[in-house]
């Protein structure tokens, strides 16, 4: 597999690379997904590609979003919110999409920053701030985090893609992703350094090894 990462999405050319959606078109340096995806397969590779599933700046209706503002974090766009079964289908269209194209792995990216406004190593001993809850009461954090992992899961499975999480959730993301992908992001204090890990789940598993052995070579 060769994976198509941050910076092919039309709002990438005016903010920063990892930027999201919307996920209809890439930016002019991008300017035909899908014929990517075939000149790839030509050159012998299975193409896959990224994205930030939960962050957007389209325009959708207020309340399929997250509050505004919770963690003070600069974003162009808002947070999708998961326990809103609407917004959860939007995500499944994008993801059903991108294999429409000819994509044969989807990384989904940032969802638990994005939702919680912390990375791993920075919660200790709260996931996240207080202050702010999902549209849906009644839906843990974990069960709003499951719904957005099937949601994503459900697009892939349009097209039997594969879905790598990265930093995602390991337990919860169990069954609803072929694999993750990890970095020990916290070296001497240094962000971003580190080994990077592969978790492996149990779907496709016999694509397993050619996936590792591509995405690292």
């Amino acid at each position: 597999f060769m994976v198509v990462d941050a910076c092919w999405q039309e709002i990438a050319v005016r903010d920063a690379s990892c930027s999201g959606g919307p996920w209809f078109r890439g930016n002019r340096r991008f300017p035909d997904m899908p014929g990517l995806a075939a000149r790839m397969k030509a050159e012998g590779t299975r193409p896959g590609l990224w994205c930030r599933p939960l962050l957007t700046a389209e325009n959708l209706p207020r309340e399929w979003f997250l509050k505004r503002d919770r963690f003070g974090l600069p974003y162009e766009g808002e947070i999708l919110d998961p326990t809103v079964p609407e917004a959860c289908a939007c995500i499944t269209a994008d993801i059903a999409r991108f294999v429409s194209w000819g994509y044969e792995l989807v990384k989904h990216d940032f969802s638990t920053f994005d939702l919680l406004g912390r990375w791993g190593f920075q919660m200790g001993g709260a996931v996240t701030s207080s202050g702010w809850s999902f549209s849906d009461r009644t839906q843990t954090t974990a069960q709003a985090v499951k719904r957005l992992y099937a949601a994503v899961l459900a697009g892939a499975d349009t097209g039997n893609a594969l879905v790598l999480g990265c930093t995602s959730i390991g337990h919860l993301a169990a069954g609803r992703a072929d694999g993750q992908h990890q970095q020990l992001l916290q070296v001497k204090g240094v962000f971003g350094v580190g080994a990077t890990i592969y978790h492996l789940h149990h779907r496709h598993r016999h694509l397993y090894q050619s996936l590792i052995h591509n995405t690292q070579g």
